[in-house]
């Protein structure tokens, strides 16, 4: 049995993230359903009124129970599909985006996505063009 007690403090801290515009969707769900579960409703209609299935309402109450606030409304780090872009090729791109597409010589005003997409690939192929320069110049430096 869920029995999902709250303290103020959590209470608090749930009725901030309810209000957040920054927080993520999921996470304001998950909020809400620790609220409305406080507030007395029933599963089924806390799934109704939040429009998810009730399957997603006992998960949320059942982390809530077992390890607490940040357990119930966080995914654990390290779920999820890993990132293909490094953190430096991150700051590259972003430097980019914030440049006018004619200052880089395109014709476009504004960058799309495909356009971005299409300068990262030309700087990966670049990147790897430089390293196999560099592996072939040491390779003739030691012959």
């Amino acid at each position: 049995m869920i029995k999902t007690e709250i303290s103020p403090e959590d209470l608090a801290e749930i009725e901030k993230i309810c209000r957040a515009r920054t927080e993520s969707y999921q996470v304001v769900t998950r909020a809400k359903t620790l609220k409305l579960r406080h507030e007395g409703k029933t599963i089924e209609s806390i799934a109704e009124a939040l429009d998810v299935h009730k399957n997603t309402v006992l998960l949320t109450l059942s982390k809530f129970d077992k390890q607490g606030l940040s357990y119930a409304l966080y995914d654990a780090l390290g779920r999820g599909r890993k990132t293909e872009i490094s953190d430096e090729d991150k700051a590259w791109i972003t430097h980019i985006a914030y440049m006018k597409p004619s200052e880089c010589g395109y014709a476009a005003e504004l960058w799309t996505y495909k356009l971005l997409q299409s300068i990262y690939e030309a700087m990966q192929c670049m990147r790897d063009i430089l390293v196999f320069l560099l592996l072939l110049r040491v390779h003739c430096i030691s012959s």
